[in-house]
């Protein structure tokens, strides 16, 4: 296949990288890889990210050995504009290595996007137990408060009945065996 045209802006500069066609997402002339087409190949992709490790090494070369002699004024570079580059190539290529990019190269895959879908429904169909568990659980306390609301005049009616029943008992007790003194029964 046709060698990739990279050019990586950041910083300030632009690194290009085998030339230096039209890397955007436009849809390249002459055969060259759109961004979307680079990042779905692998073998693109790995070229890239083989090319970014590969200046990366240069510039690591070029900070050792700041010598500059004999180079064009244009690439004379001081050791902070070095590394400021190799910054920008390694954030470049963590950010193509990261797990976001992995994530996203995933939604092209079917058996990804099955799967996903799969989850999807599998959740969705828990989403609409629960709503009908839920629902029924609504009823049931519906049902409850008002098994409780006729349940409270009958339960204060018994007790308004033991405590007449108690203390009626409390003043035969009273009269019967201890001579009108009065008496209280506990509990």
């Amino acid at each position: 296949g046709a060698a990739a045209d990279w050019t990586v802006e950041a910083g300030g500069f632009e690194i290009e990288l085998a030339g230096g066609g039209d890397a955007g997402g436009g849809g390249g002339g002459g055969g060259e890889p759109t961004l979307f087409e680079t990042f779905e190949a692998e073998a693109l992709r790995d070229e890239l990210l083989d090319d970014l490790h590969e200046l990366d090494g240069f510039l690591s070369q070029r900070a050792e050995a700041p010598s500059s002699e004999g180079l064009p004024p244009a690439l004379q570079l001081d050791g902070a504009e070095i590394e400021a580059r190799r910054d920008c190539v390694r954030r470049a290529r963590a950010e193509l290595e990261g797990e976001h990019t992995r994530h996203l190269l995933l939604l092209g895959e079917p058996k990804y996007l099955e799967r996903q879908e799969a989850s999807l429904r599998q959740q969705l169909d828990s989403a609409r137990k629960m709503g009908a568990l839920a629902g029924s659980l609504a009823t049931r306390q519906a049902e409850l408060r008002l098994e409780l609301s006729e349940a409270r005049p009958r339960y204060a009616a018994a007790v308004a009945k033991v405590k007449k029943l108690q203390a009626d008992f409390e003043a035969t007790l009273s009269e019967l065996h201890f001579g009108g003194k009065r008496v209280n029964l506990m509990g």
